[in-house]
């Protein structure tokens, strides 16, 4: 498909959209039960793009993966992680980049990892540096416009003092904290800067403890102790629904007046992007949550503007953006800064691509304005191969009918069925 118009959208209508589990924890649970001992079975799985990155690399680097229809079937290597014969691909995907790097420290030989032409530009130095005083060695290189990464490793992993500067993604203390149980000694994490999206460590230390391994924190987000060996026991887990991917149908329903449920959170959800629900209570929005995981929008004839920190949970801000663009009044949006860094700079994409239809989004430092309701015309808008704008944009596109958004394929990378699931609300 090169190119997806948007289609006529009734208001007020009634929804229930089936969206897909969390790419973030999918990806976190692979990693955990391949690192673990034992077996482990996930169920709910993600399909897309970046798991089948993490779960493709595991396999090479010789953990037995069975797999289902929605559900894996991992037998964890305990920690020791074996050669790999061929090159392990990373596409564009963050998560399955910085979390297997990391843990090749506890395999033994030479290992090459690729990743696409944004990769390259993609933040990793932080990993590097973290690692530096360890038996691991990194060599970072343009090839053919791509990433390319050579790693020499010796087959421990020492531990000690880790300092890791997280103020460009939070993946990189993620990565760290994953490994840490497998050291020779105690771990000892400092982090050296404010760490952007602190909700991921959340989830990744829970994840964790669910496969029996518990991190000491001291003054929360900067000192994380990990004694080791300490390693992982296998455990079942159900994957819940991906709080990011939801937003863009939570922002469609509260433009269009209309009602949509999506089911599958978990009642005591650490995804940092169901921010986005209280953000929508702000602007006018009803938000019902159930007790068995159940989130209904119901979307209001007039949205107010809001002034939000998303620091913490800039993957919404894009829906954010879209949003807003509809709401009475002026609203800002600060703490958006490390997106610039993300599959593309998301702000100044938007700015360029949202201003072919008329819209006016101003960024002055880390601050984000947007004067609304704006009047738009239907336009040709490039997605620039990153999902979340390509989705960002499909919330304009349900009040602008003809908007086409160029190469919409892109979505693969976390939600393969999101045009099927937007075009069904037009019927």
């Amino acid at each position: 498909m090169k190119s997806f118009v948007t289609p006529t959208f009734d208001v007020g209508k009634k929804y229930k959209i089936a969206v897909p589990s969390s790419k973030s924890i999918t990806n976190r649970v692979i990693h955990i039960a391949s690192l673990a001992e034992g077996r482990s079975f996930i169920d709910n799985i993600l399909w897309c793009d970046d798991t089948k990155f993490m779960l493709e690399n595991w396999i090479k680097l010789g953990v037995k993966i069975q797999v289902y229809k929605n559900q894996i079937e991992v037998f964890g290597c305990g920690g020791k992680v074996s050669s790999a014969k061929e090159s392990l691909e990373v596409g564009n995907s963050g998560t399955t980049a910085r979390f297997v790097l990391a843990a090749l420290g506890l395999g033994q030989g030479a290992y090459r990892l690729e990743g696409v032409p944004r990769m390259a530009k993609r933040p990793l130095k932080g990993l590097f540096n973290a690692l530096k005083d360890e038996s691991i060695h990194f060599q970072s290189e343009i090839n053919s416009n791509k990433l390319v990464v050579k790693i020499q490793s010796y087959g421990f992993l020492r531990g000690g003092l880790w300092n890791v500067c997280s103020l460009k993604s939070s993946q990189f203390l993620s990565s760290l904290l994953m490994i840490a149980p497998y050291c020779q000694e105690k771990v000892k994490i400092q982090v050296q800067e404010n760490c952007v999206s602190k909700p991921y460590i959340n989830l990744t230390l829970d994840i964790m403890k669910h496969f029996d391994v518990e991190i000491k924190t001291i003054s929360p987000f900067s000192i994380y102790t990990i004694d080791s060996p300490n390693k992982y026991k296998a455990n079942n887990y159900t994957i819940e629904t991906d709080a990011s991917s939801a937003s863009y149908f939570f922002a469609i329903a509260a433009i269009l007046s209309a009602e949509i449920t999506i089911d599958g959170f978990s009642s005591n959800s650490l995804q940092g992007d169901l921010y986005f629900l209280d953000i929508l209570e702000m602007m006018g929005v009803k938000v019902t949550r159930s007790n068995n995981g159940s989130v209904t929008i119901t979307g209001s004839n007039f949205l107010k503007a809001v002034h939000v920190n998303m620091v913490d949970c800039t993957d919404v801000v894009p829906s954010l953006i879209a949003l807003s663009l509809f709401a009475e009044g002026t609203t800002v949006i600060s703490g958006s800064n490390h997106m610039k860094h993300k599959e593309c700079d998301r702000v100044s994409v938007l700015k360029k691509e949202l201003s072919k239809l008329g819209a006016k989004i101003n960024q002055v430092e880390d601050n984000i304005f947007i004067t609304g309701p704006q009047k738009l015309s239907s336009a040709v808008c490039e997605t620039h191969e990153d999902h979340r704008i390509a989705m960002s944009l499909a919330i304009v596109g349900s009040r602008v009918p003809g908007l086409e958004i160029k190469n919409p394929e892109c979505v693969q990378k976390t939600y393969p069925q999101f045009w099927n699931h937007f075009s069904s609300l037009s019927h």
